[in-house]
């Protein structure tokens, strides 16, 4: 009877904190799946890869629909994550650009930080012109016509999704 009181005293839930090590404990076997690099590759196949592969899928996917309900704290978790997306995505340019040709040549939209220091913007074309951003797109986004859509008008967004789902461009 005293450790029960105890640990409510202190606050702990014993029976979430087994559930919760119940649910986490294929983790270790992570140690075991491929490797990329040193890094646990999540699309190998392995089973434990695939769970924390789809865990985050599902994780982000929630986390989404949190932000678009105007959740607060998922929100600001959902700028963090995009941010830091971004930045890799940046230093992956920089260092390896031809890693980005297949996956940026058919999108006329990217991911990239803007900044309200308007030469920090400045620099956004050479790097959207360095991983060939647009260059195959089915709309005119290759950077070098003018453009004659813009993905702010709703009828050419919702034909980019309708596109985008065909999967030509993933």
């Amino acid at each position: 009877m005293k450790t029960k009181a105890k640990t409510k005293a202190k606050g702990i839930d014993w029976e979430a904190q087994r559930k919760f090590d119940a649910a986490t404990a294929w983790h270790e076997q992570l140690d075991h799946s491929p490797h990329f690099k040193g890094v646990i590759d999540l699309n190998s196949g392995d089973p434990y890869a695939v769970a924390l592969n789809s865990t985050g899928f599902l994780y982000m996917r929630v986390l989404n629909r949190l932000a678009r309900t105007g959740h607060t704290k998922a929100l600001a978790q959902l700028v963090r994550y995009a941010c830091e997306l971004a930045e890799t995505i940046e230093e992956i340019a920089e260092s390896q650009p031809d890693h980005l040709f297949r996956l940026a040549e058919r999108r006329p939209q990217w991911p990239v930080l803007l900044c309200r220091h308007e030469t920090s913007n400045k620099l956004i074309s050479g790097y959207l012109d360095k991983i060939h951003l647009g260059e195959k797109c089915e709309i005119n986004a290759d950077g070098k016509r003018v453009a004659k859509f813009s993905l702010r008008t709703p009828i050419n967004r919702f034909v980019w999704k309708k596109l985008k789902g065909s999967g030509r461009f993933h």
